[in-house]
């Protein structure tokens, strides 16, 4: 813990840079891809690759749920400039009625599991193809530059993602340069052999790891509810394979289940897993020196991150250092100094918070330059 100076936070802008869809985004990008897919052809009568039969039956049961929540029929609505309800919305009901052990009538009830289940589904199909056509590569550069400075082992990363960008940029370096990637928690996993197979994952060395803090959950983690034990899928994304190939724990055969906390307000961290991490975040942050903020806006839901913020201001033993990056290009002033002041308003040592105008492209491949 005490050999990490730097904390780099990493919010949606960030995996955006990198071809990702933001969550606001999500409804109507799955909805375009699917449409398409469907239909077995580009808009240009060029012959894709058609759904699956798995696929067709996730889409099948999204499609339900926004004609019974939404009043939509959702793939027709996408031609018709259809107003889409956020995906914090579509998921956080779920959510809340199901911890609230509540339904919206008796033809509901036995619905919400799945249609929620599909929605993961979306959040994991509508990625991997957003990123798999994407030519960015701003992590990786933001990789290669602290390696080449130094710093890499001195960095913790937290990455407010369920996207694996930064996951797998660190298992390139794990396996070419010999670091090891830290999550913070316990895989089942780790207690099978390392060369057995594809799925096993070593433990990894403390001397020379870099942590990756990921608070609200990652598509490349597996839960059993049963073992109240957590897998890891290395470089691919675990929460397809739960739907696309029903895996299953292979200790006790439970189906396993991907962990994802809505970007909602009602936020459940009650997985043990999950406060491990949170625990973990904690005190980096308390012991950091420097924090750079990047491609992420302090949002109103996101209450438990600034309670953390608040905490590393207020009890870091160190003259904490702030960094903002979280410009773009074709961002307008009005907004920027909208973002500057929520910061500004937050944090009380006015004098440490440096709020750049810095994308996170700038960053990735210079840092910031005194």
């Amino acid at each position: 813990m005490s050999s990490v100076d730097s904390v780099i936070i990493l919010g949606a802008g960030a995996s955006f840079s990198d071809g990702a869809p933001l969550q606001n985004d999500l409804i109507k990008e799955f909805c375009s891809t699917a449409l398409i897919r469907k239909l077995g052809f580009s808009s240009k009568g060029i012959p894709i690759e058609k759904l699956s039969e798995i696929e067709i039956n996730q889409l099948s049961q999204i499609e339900k749920y926004f004609d019974l929540f939404w009043g939509a029929d959702l793939l027709s609505s996408f031609d018709k400039k259809f107003s889409y309800p956020t995906f914090e919305d579509c998921l956080g009901i779920l959510d809340i009625a199901q911890n609230r052990n509540e339904s919206f009538g008796l033809e509901y009830r036995s619905k919400l599991n799945e249609f929620r289940n599909s929605l993961i589904f979306l959040i994991a199909k509508t990625i991997e193809e957003k990123l798999t056509a994407s030519e960015s590569h701003n992590h990786e550069t933001l990789i290669n530059r602290l390696v080449k400075q130094g710093t890499l082992r001195s960095t913790a990363f937290i990455s407010l993602n369920y996207d694996i960008i930064i996951d797998n940029t660190l298992t390139g370096i794990r396996n070419s340069d010999g670091f090891d990637l830290d999550y913070g928690i316990e895989f089942m996993n780790f207690k099978r052999d390392p060369n057995s197979d594809e799925n096993s994952w070593g433990r990894p060395n403390p001397t020379k790891s870099i942590l990756l803090f990921k608070l609200h959950g990652s598509l490349n983690w597996l839960y059993c509810p049963t073992c109240n034990q957590i897998e890891i899928t290395p470089k691919i994304k675990g929460a397809i394979k739960a739907f696309t190939q029903s895996e299953k724990c292979y200790a006790c055969g439970t189906p396993m289940e991907p962990i994802i906390v809505p970007p909602t307000y009602f936020k459940e961290m009650e997985n043990v897993y999950l406060q491990q991490i949170f625990q973990r975040t904690d005190e980096i942050l308390r012991n950091s020196k420097k924090i750079y903020i990047c491609g992420y806006s302090l949002p109103d839901a996101d209450l438990h991150i600034k309670y953390l913020l608040k905490r590393a201001e207020l009890l870091n033993r160190n003259p904490l250092e702030i960094f903002i990056i979280n410009n773009h290009k074709g961002k307008k002033n009005p907004k920027k100094i909208d973002k500057k002041k929520r910061f500004l308003q937050f944090f009380k040592r006015k004098t440490m918070v440096k709020y750049t105008e810095l994308s996170f492209e700038d960053f990735c491949r210079d840092g910031i330059q005194d």
